[in-house]
């Protein structure tokens, strides 16, 4: 029988296959690292794609299967590093309030092992590519270990999101050149703006209890105009691609890849207007084939 206190949350996979597929003992592990909501791994993977696109190097699949393989342990390990912070903010806000920590089911000693041994299996990973990227890899953790905190002393705490979740365009493209282009620069840039734009419609979901709390985020600083800032956000990502593609001197099917990831953002921006809050959740979840087309074209340059 399930453990009581152990809600699958809304935002879940569809099916919750996890919580079917896996012991019932482990359950409670698998909401802390967020394995049966997997938007967050694909977030994260996306924009490793694109450098490793860009790059247009050799190996291209090895070094994919290696960053998705990141991707999933590092995405788990900084949602344990965000719960054992959080666990008292996350019981006052209705969407968090059932997570494993923040609810008791697990304890803080457990989430620290879990943490510790993701940690071992992302250092793994990171070993095997050249040492220019392992030393950006481990220079991320600066950004992993500060994001927790930034809500707590700045109201955008996801402009560093945006920093920490798009770093793997950097690494992408080290690990086959094992140095940083202004394509690639430019390319982490369009990312930063991307996540800005879909984290501030995720985080619309939490205004009021935020609000109550007094935590920050930009749906609540920029309440009033929360949909020009995502145009000005998803227009800047777009124009940063743009020149990407330029210097790339990509191919027509790659600038079709882009326009297709244009008319996405525009879809949501549009879909935002007429929905708002309501669609929050959806157009969040939807940024996954957002990331997607940008990752198809990029690799057919």
């Amino acid at each position: 029988m399930q453990d009581p206190h152990l809600q699958i949350p809304q935002d879940a996979a569809k099916n919750a296959w996890a919580y079917r597929c896996i012991p019932e003992k482990f359950h409670p592990y698998i909401a802390l690292m967020r394995f049966d909501r997997p938007v967050g791994i694909w977030l994260l993977f996306w924009p490793c794609v694109w450098g490793v696109g860009l790059a247009d190097g050799d190996y291209k699949l090895v070094h994919i299967l290696s960053f998705f393989i990141g991707a999933c342990v590092m995405r788990a390990a900084g949602c344990v590093w965000n719960d054992i912070l959080d666990r008292k903010i996350d019981a006052q806000v209705e969407r968090t309030k059932n997570r494993p920590l923040a609810n008791g089911t697990l304890k803080v000693k457990q989430a620290i092992y879990c943490m510790a041994f993701l940690g071992c299996i992302g250092l793994l990973v990171l070993l095997n590519f050249n040492s220019y990227t392992i030393l950006l890899g481990i220079g991320s953790l600066c950004l992993v270990a500060i994001y927790p905190f930034a809500k707590r002393f700045t109201k955008y705490p996801q402009i560093i999101l945006g920093f920490t979740f798009n770093w793997g365009v950097l690494l992408g493209f080290a690990a086959t050149h094992q140095s940083i282009s202004i394509s690639a620069l430019l390319l982490y840039f369009c990312g930063i703006f991307w996540t800005l734009g879909y984290d501030t419609i995720y985080a619309m979901q939490d205004q009021k209890d935020d609000a109550i709390i007094g935590i920050g985020s930009t749906a609540l600083a920029f309440q009033n105009s929360i949909v020009s800032w995502i145009v000005r956000f998803y227009g800047m990502s777009f124009v940063c691609a743009l020149f990407v593609f330029l210097f790339s001197d990509a191919s027509n099917t790659a600038f079709g890849m882009l326009l297709c990831f244009g008319a996405h953002l525009i879809w949501q921006i549009v879909h935002l207007q007429k929905h708002g809050e309501n669609a929050s959740l959806k157009l969040f979840k939807s940024n996954v084939f957002t990331g997607a087309i940008l990752a198809i074209g990029l690799l057919l340059i």
